[in-house]
């Protein structure tokens, strides 16, 4: 899973960045994907995909944005 990580990783950084500086984004994502392995569980391709996935971990780890 680590291969298909890295382009929702990159999307999100992206994404954050444009709300909130680079280097806030950084903490960002990575406490996103801090929840998302907590969460790991969840997952369920059937129900989205893993880029819609991660993203919904945003919204957890940006409580200003």
């Amino acid at each position: 899973m680590g291969q298909a990580l890295r382009p929702p990783r990159r999307d999100l950084h992206r994404y954050l960045a444009f709300r909130v500086d680079a280097q806030v984004a950084d903490d960002l994502v990575s406490e996103a994907f801090l929840i998302g392995w907590e969460r790991r569980d969840t997952f369920d391709p059937e129900r989205a995909s893993l880029k819609a996935w991660v993203f919904g971990m945003g919204p957890a780890a940006t409580p200003a944005c």
